[in-house]
């Protein structure tokens, strides 16, 4: 079995699982991705259940300590290329409260925790295929706040359906996905922690286009800094607004 040791710079307190008691997927399936489909797709199953396809490790890692890609720190190059599909279930003849059994009508709260019932169980997946072994530091960093521009946003508000965040070159496509996971996005896009202060809550469609540089003046026209143009290339069309500012995330 390979090792890897990993530190994750926070720019938030974590909170520490420990996984000699964590809970653990039923059946979990881990297989190198043989799609050429360049998207990353992530679905949260009820009771805390994981599908995802062309997820790189670095990628896993960020949805199971809930940090962002550039917070992930040393590791071999390979958990940044190469890529996994996985299917991990958890035994559904347990009490799973009020989770649907469909996972196309799951609400706002019953997403947070079937992700709080899935991260630990993911944490303890990758301790076990990949021999991970992970160090914590935290730290205080600049972020980019995420807020709602004057004109409101445009974008789509759905009922009872969650599908997730397809993530392409200069594209995201949410389908009944959340802003928590755009942000999230946006960060690993970025190299810069990006904090949801939208106040939107619930599941919604869209799609954003990185505007190309040339339809952005380059004098006169935008001052932002590099990274923060380069979300704001993303977000100018959906109405949301991005804020410079230092906080702990």
């Amino acid at each position: 079995m390979m090792r890897i040791n990993l530190r994750i710079m926070a720019a938030f307190m974590l909170l520490w699982v420990d996984l000699t008691s964590a809970q653990e997927f039923e059946v979990a399936s881990i297989k190198p991705s043989s799609s050429s489909d360049p998207r990353t797709l992530l679905q949260v199953l009820p009771g805390g259940g994981l599908r995802t396809s062309g997820a790189t490790l670095r990628f896993l890692l960020t949805q199971a300590y809930q940090v962002r890609s550039f917070q992930i720190l040393d590791g071999p190059g390979w958990i940044s290329s190469d890529r996994f599909d996985i299917i991990a279930t958890i035994d559904r003849s347990r009490p799973g409260g009020d989770e649907p059994s469909d996972p196309s009508k799951v609400t706002p709260g019953q997403l947070a925790h079937m992700q709080n019932e899935m991260r630990p169980r993911l944490m303890a997946l990758l301790a076990e295929r990949f021999g991970l072994r992970v160090h914590r530091e935290t730290r205080e960093q600049p972020i980019y706040e995420l807020v709602v521009g004057r004109s409101g946003p445009k974008i789509d508000a759905v009922t009872g359906n969650f599908g997730g965040l397809h993530i392409t070159k200069n594209q995201f496509v949410g389908e009944g996905a959340t802003i928590e996971m755009l942000s999230t996005a946006l960060a690993n896009q970025v190299g810069r922690a990006v904090a949801d202060r939208t106040g939107l809550v619930g599941s919604f469609n869209f799609k954003l286009n990185r505007t190309p540089d040339e339809t952005i003046p380059p004098n006169g026209g935008d001052t932002r800094p590099g990274r923060l143009l380069d979300i704001y290339r993303y977000t100018r069309a959906t109405g949301f607004g991005v804020t410079d500012n230092k906080g702990t995330g």
